[in-house]
């Protein structure tokens, strides 16, 4: 994903000199570019979307515009291998074909299957969209020979998760990798774009090689080409906030902020939630936004159990009959109570454990619980207890143990609901002679 950094010392002669003012000149045509300039690649609307299988006999791929080839990340190198991008689109998804030319098919390199891994150790091609075109944040897509996918939004973000198709084959001197990226997925509000493809080579000799001239690293979105010819009004029609969701147990509220650019309509925003074990459940609400107003989409939804859950968040336009956003994301559920002590020894003169005790209940759950903390002795006889309101997540609690002598204890914590215990927690701990 990011070749490894380098430097390169330079004497500033009258070529380097020169070769400043070229950077400094392309700098402005960029700024121009943006502003409303001409943009590098024109991407033009295919009439029936390409099947994704890793093949380019799609009559819409003989109309697609075309990058043309890469150059080497490495400056002054020549590149081994020619790579090629093709782009098209329709109402739903944007379109990206990788033609990667290989003279050594027997040499590519592919381990990883797993989603999110380090993918980018294998031949791999990967795309970055600045959808917004600040120059600053973008989407990241990567897929290597075996399709095992990784996302992220940003850099080293790979919790963002979009629900996109990939489909790789590998032919006789070259191989295509396919991607079909919904724009729902994607936050926009323009129809220019800054764009990068890249490609890893992993066989030898091992190479780099990228569409928009960078260096030092693939993450440079302010130095990314530009795109247009996109009509994603339907989907810019709505700006997006950042959503929100709760991840304790009881019930919780997912939200996102709304701003509708658009004629009067009724959103409905759709919540999936899956269990770690299976269980899939659903959540709705429909609001209606009149236009230039903002509103916030919210469902409320019951988590009863740890683990890592997965939430699909989509809203909806009534009236179009089409998804205009959706965000998948995971979240791991806590277990409903934690304790940490500092330390396991205490000094015969101490007079308090500092406990740390976290709660990890939503409002409404913790409202119907107590708190009951226990001393025992290594005989298990109880020698303190204190009962008290359930803290709010995480609370430093002072326990009073001054009374307490020489010996091996168990500190008990305990939540109860309706004179059942919801769940328990316990720690060892031992008091000895003191130190002076």
């Amino acid at each position: 994903m990011i070749p490894k950094d380098y430097s390169l010392s330079r004497n500033l002669t009258a070529s380097t000199v020169a070769a400043l003012c070229l950077i400094i000149f392309h700098g402005c045509m960029a700024t121009a570019n943006d502003v409303g300039g001409i943009a590098d690649l024109t991407v033009t609307r295919c009439d029936n979307p390409p099947t994704i299988d890793g093949d380019l006999k799609d009559r819409c791929w003989k109309k697609a515009a075309q990058t043309g080839p890469f150059s080497n990340f490495m400056p002054n190198e020549a590149l081994t291998q020619k790579t090629i991008a093709y782009l098209t689109y329709d109402d739903n998804n944007l379109y990206i074909a990788f033609q990667c030319f290989e003279s050594k098919p027997g040499g590519i390199v592919a381990t990883k299957t797993q989603r999110d891994s380090y993918v980018w150790d294998d031949d791999s091609v990967e795309v970055f969209l600045d959808t917004n075109l600040d120059r600053k944040t973008y989407y990241h897509f990567i897929v290597n020979t075996l399709n095992a996918q990784y996302d992220e939004f940003g850099h080293k973000n790979p919790r963002w998760n979009g629900q996109w198709r990939s489909g790789v084959k590998i032919h006789k001197d070259y191989w295509v990798a396919e991607l079909a990226i919904p724009f729902k997925i994607l936050k926009t509000e323009s129809d220019t774009w800054g764009v990068n493809f890249t490609r890893e080579r992993r066989g030898q000799p091992s190479e780099s090689s990228t569409w928009s001239a960078l260096r030092n690293s693939f993450h440079k979105p302010e130095e990314f080409k530009t795109i247009d010819g996109l009509d994603v009004s339907f989907y810019a029609s709505l700006k997006l906030g950042e959503a929100t969701i709760g991840n304790l147990v009881g019930t919780n509220q997912a939200q996102v902020q709304v701003e509708n650019k658009a004629d009067d309509r009724k959103l409905i925003l759709k919540l999936t939630v899956t269990e770690p074990k299976g269980k899939t459940t659903e959540h709705t609400q429909a609001v209606d936004v009149p236009s230039g107003a903002q509103a916030t989409l919210s469902a409320g939804y019951l988590l009863s159990e740890p683990g890592l859950h997965k939430f699909v968040l989509d809203i909806v336009d009534v009236a179009a009959s089409r998804s205009i956003y959706e965000i998948s994301l995971k979240r791991r559920v806590p277990q409903l109570l934690g304790l940490v002590l500092p330390t396991s020894i205490y000094y015969e003169d101490d007079d308090s454990i500092a406990a740390e005790i976290m709660v990890n209940a939503a409002d409404d759950l913790r409202a119907k619980l107590q708190m009951e903390i226990k001393v025992a002795d290594d005989k298990g006889n109880t020698v303190s207890q204190k009962t008290l309101p359930a803290p709010k997540q995480k609370e430093f609690l002072d326990y009073d143990i001054s009374g307490l002598g020489r010996g091996k204890y168990l500190f008990e914590v305990k939540l109860i609901r309706d004179g059942n215990t919801a769940a328990s927690a316990e720690k060892e701990f031992e008091k000895i002679e003191g130190f002076w």
